[in-house]
């Protein structure tokens, strides 16, 4: 679902003519990458994750809809209206760590695996990019809402993301709660933990009856409601690294 994203006007005094002439604020659509976008689209990726490996451009970009906009991957591009260039790049999806923790793999739920039950659930922004010329006029903050979007159509409850501390005020503004580790209740009023070395976890409802909660003395802020008959009751609190129940 596209939509538009527009740098904010400032009120200033008249200046005086100096033959310089400034750049115009950037007016953009936010919409699905295209195959032809895959060069742009992964050059401003890399520029977030200059280390990380990343599928085949043409490939992925050529995949067809089905839990996201590319297959698995929710690929998002922010286009110049005036220009048609991709000006801002987005890629989300499940997170790699509900495959790759091995506790998700083996704690089972009634008969299923824990991994399976949050990825119906956790979504995950893996990085966004935007082009240097076009910085500081909401571009990314357009993405992010827009892939916020495309989760709760999916149906997933809870949008995820890693960042370094530094961005911790911008993502705090988008309603994202940070700490070094990510915890999510789960039945039987367990505590699963996540940690990104030198990154910070972020995490942001976007489900009715989902909440992101810290108590006192815990490690994180706690996720709760994304599993049926399992949130935080009154007054819950964490004593000697455990959640104790009034």
């Amino acid at each position: 679902m596209p939509k538009t994203a527009r740098a904010r006007k400032k009120t200033a005094a008249p200046a005086r003519r100096t033959g310089a002439r400034h750049p115009q604020p950037t007016t953009v659509r936010i919409e699905p990458a295209r195959p032809g976008d895959a060069r742009d689209y992964f050059r401003l990726l890399l520029t977030a994750l200059p280390d990380e490996p990343l599928p085949t451009p043409e490939a992925l970009l050529s995949l067809p809809p089905e839990q996201f906009t590319h297959g698995p991957a929710l690929c998002l591009v922010a286009r110049d209206t005036r220009t048609g260039k991709v000006v801002g790049a987005l890629i989300g999806g499940v997170p790699v760590w509900i495959d790759e923790n091995p506790l998700t793999n083996q704690f089972t739920l009634p008969g299923v695996l824990l991994g399976a039950l949050m990825a119906d659930r956790i979504a995950g922004i893996h990085a966004i990019g935007v082009d240097p010329d076009h910085r500081k006029q909401g571009i990314g903050r357009a993405l992010i809402t827009t892939a916020e979007q495309h989760f709760r159509d999916a149906g997933f409850k809870l949008s995820t993301l890693n960042h370094t501390p530094d961005l911790t005020r911008f993502y705090s503004r988008l309603g994202y709660h940070s700490s070094p580790q990510l915890i999510i209740l789960v039945p039987g009023d367990h505590l699963f933990g996540e940690q990104a070395p030198g990154y910070l976890m972020a995490a942001k409802p976007i489900a009715p009856r989902v909440e992101v909660v810290m108590l006192p003395q815990a490690p994180g802020p706690i996720a709760s409601g994304l599993f049926r008959d399992c949130t935080l009751p009154p007054g819950a609190r964490f004593e000697d690294g455990r959640l104790v129940a009034p």
